[in-house]
């Protein structure tokens, strides 16, 4: 969740809205949006968040691969490409591991699914499909910007151009949907350690949400302060 904030926080700063608004008052917009979601907590009440943040991913990706097929096109390979680099080892590590992010929610998943033992069947051809995609989307950004390609490949696109805008904005709003179904598992793991299993509700539900809110604002506090060491960060 830290690292969506640092990367919505730079898509902001890629339109231009941190020349009106800081880095802290950006965070703080992310927040009215997070705060609210993050206090739902079965994942069937997440489904139209989570439709709505693959809608925008696939539209983001589709006009990034139409770019980066374009400049190969029109402008041949990018400079300096090596099939293997040590300076940027680490990061491309800390990379790797950053996709597996949604693992917590396979459990969570399965047990929301009308029909739970299709889950493995329909899951072996997802990761399959998903692993072959990152190589080939992988492949392809690197071969058309080479070394100079950016953390955040987005940033690596015409800032002016207005389908650019278009992505920017929607990968932004898609971070931000899908950012609670990431939170889930370990905001209910920090509630068994503090609250134990009690489903009281009341006063004690509404400490539970205190709890989620103080998560947020910490993590807010933690992109700020580390937003300008994306690279870093993620590795």
């Amino acid at each position: 969740n830290i690292a969506y904030m640092i990367f919505i926080s730079r898509i902001a700063g890629s339109l231009g809205i941190q020349d009106y608004l800081s880095v802290v008052q950006v965070v703080a917009a992310q927040l009215l949006f997070l705060i609210p979601l993050c206090l739902i907590r079965q994942v069937h009440r997440l489904e139209l968040a989570i439709l709505g943040a693959d809608a925008l991913i696939f539209f983001g990706l589709f006009v990034i691969l139409w770019f980066s097929v374009g400049k190969i096109a029109t402008a041949g390979t990018g400079p300096g490409l090596e099939p293997f680099r040590p300076e940027t080892c680490g990061l491309f590590i800390g990379t790797a591991i950053f996709t597996f992010e949604g693992i917590p929610m396979v459990l969570p998943v399965k047990q929301a699914m009308a029909e739970p033992e299709q889950y493995w069947g329909w899951f072996v051809w997802m990761f399959c499909g998903i692993v072959a995609f990152f190589m080939m989307f992988s492949l392809v950004g690197y071969v058309a910007f080479g070394d100079e390609v950016r953390s955040v490949v987005i940033l690596n696109l015409p800032a002016t151009d207005p389908l650019v805008k278009a992505v920017n904005i929607a990968y932004a709003f898609a971070l931000i949907l899908g950012s609670p179904l990431i939170f889930l598992p370990a905001g209910k793991i920090v509630e068994l350690w503090i609250f134990g299993t009690s489903k009281q509700k009341g006063q004690w539900k509404w400490s539970k949400n205190a709890l989620r809110a103080a998560e947020f604002c910490i993590f807010g506090v933690v992109s700020v302060l580390g937003g300008s060491s994306f690279d870093k960060f993620v590795a």
